[in-house]
């Protein structure tokens, strides 16, 4: 489920994250009242991604009383940017991802998944500071050419059942592969390799790679 005043920011969302993974399916709602509303009575969602930009104490404060009721369904902020403190403030109410509006898709998609799945969703930055995710950029030419692959295929929200699937691999092998090319950049999990997948372009020139 999707919260968002404007409709065509809305729609866009919806468009992308459906273009992105046509998997998932996208209820729109304009508020995120009217998505509480439409919550609190049954489950009609996995997830709900809700827009706030920007974050005030008041946005704060009516998430935090809807957060009170334990709802079973996780919620998403994307945000345009957000504050230590504030993502302190936000996961401790219990959001289970934060998301900034410069992520790529793949990367909104992934968060998505995480938070239906259990997980929490920080951006990179919140959880090491800018400087070592650049340095995690650095070690991408020590990369070999299957942990490219893999890394590319982490940029598209897969698992690890379905990467080794794409590859013909055994789930186990990828699993170590992917610990070792986590250690490699610097990273504390495959969200975060995702993340630097998304900005090194790594998802669409496999992409290109598979289409030639």
């Amino acid at each position: 489920m999707l919260a968002n005043r404007s409709r065509l920011d809305r729609e866009g969302l919806a468009a992308l994250i459906r273009q992105t993974d046509p998997t998932i399916s996208v209820v729109s709602m304009e508020t995120a009242q009217h998505a509480f509303d439409a919550l609190a009575t049954k489950r009609v969602a996995d997830a709900l991604l809700i827009t706030v930009t920007p974050c005030s104490n008041e946005d704060l404060g009516r998430i935090g009383d809807w957060l009170k009721l334990k709802p079973a369904v996780p919620v998403v902020l994307v945000m345009t940017s957000v504050a230590p403190a504030t993502a302190a403030s936000l996961t401790g109410l219990g959001i289970k991802g934060i998301v900034l509006s410069s992520a790529s898709a793949e990367v909104l998609v992934a968060a998505i998944r995480m938070a239906a799945g259990g997980d929490t969703y920080l951006p990179p930055e919140l959880l090491h500071g800018r400087s070592h995710a650049e340095t995690g950029a650095h070690a991408l030419d020590s990369l070999t050419p299957r942990e490219v692959q893999i890394m590319a295929l982490l940029g598209e929200g897969l698992s690890n059942k379905e990467i080794a699937r794409r590859l013909d691999a055994k789930e186990a092998t990828v699993k170590v592969q992917i610990h070792r090319l986590m250690r490699k950049l610097g990273v504390a999990n495959r969200t975060q390799a995702a993340v630097l997948a998304s900005r090194h372009d790594l998802v669409q020139a496999q992409v290109l790679d598979r289409a030639g």
